[in-house]
């Protein structure tokens, strides 16, 4: 008996919280529902305000459609009359573009050659420049070898000759009639 009263009171308890839970959920239920209802009705008066604004702009257009079509027709006709111009200036256009692309082939030729003249003139420069410094620099050595050697002879220190070495003509040898190759080898 004790565990049956205990599960009765335990049934009516959850009973009540159920239809508590239950009471809660239809109220909450019953609230989303008005504010659903007030949202729809405050939407659907705005939709009506906003198409009464568009009718009126529908009018306002209809009414603007019948002078853009006037608009349009004169517009149309001053097309035309542009149309003819330009073809006109499509041929001055092209003769132009024929007579620029003719200017740009003989400037292309003219830097071609002057490009190819100024290459032969360095060129040119290049090898007089390095065969003039080439000859200066043999001239300087070649004083430069018979000064040090008429130097040496005279200080006596000039290694001739030896009188064992050869005949007597060639050991007497003149610095100035020698090569000034042959000096820097003797």
């Amino acid at each position: 008996d004790a565990n049956k009263e205990d599960h009765e009171t335990r049934t009516n308890k959850l009973e009540a919280l159920l239809q508590k839970q239950d009471e809660d959920l239809h109220k909450e239920i019953n609230e989303r529902v008005d504010g659903v209802e007030r949202h729809h009705s405050n939407v659907s008066k705005e939709t009506a305000k906003r198409l009464n604004a568009l009718d009126l702009r529908i009018s306002g257009l209809q009414g603007a459609s019948g002078e853009s079509k006037r608009d349009i027709s004169k517009l149309r006709d001053e097309v035309n009359n542009l149309t003819v111009k330009s073809a006109a200036h499509d041929v001055d256009i092209g003769k132009n573009s024929d007579d620029a692309r003719k200017l740009e082939r003989q400037r292309a030729e003219d830097n071609q050659r002057h490009k190819q003249d100024m290459d032969a003139i360095y060129e040119e420069l290049d090898q007089k420049v390095y065969e003039k410094s080439f000859q200066g620099l043999e001239d300087n050595v070649t004083k430069m070898v018979r000064g040090t050697v008429k130097l040496c002879q005279v200080v006596g220190v000039f290694p001739g000759a030896r009188m064992n070495d050869g005949t007597e003509e060639e050991l007497d040898v003149d610095v100035e009639l020698l090569n000034w190759e042959d000096c820097a080898q003797i």
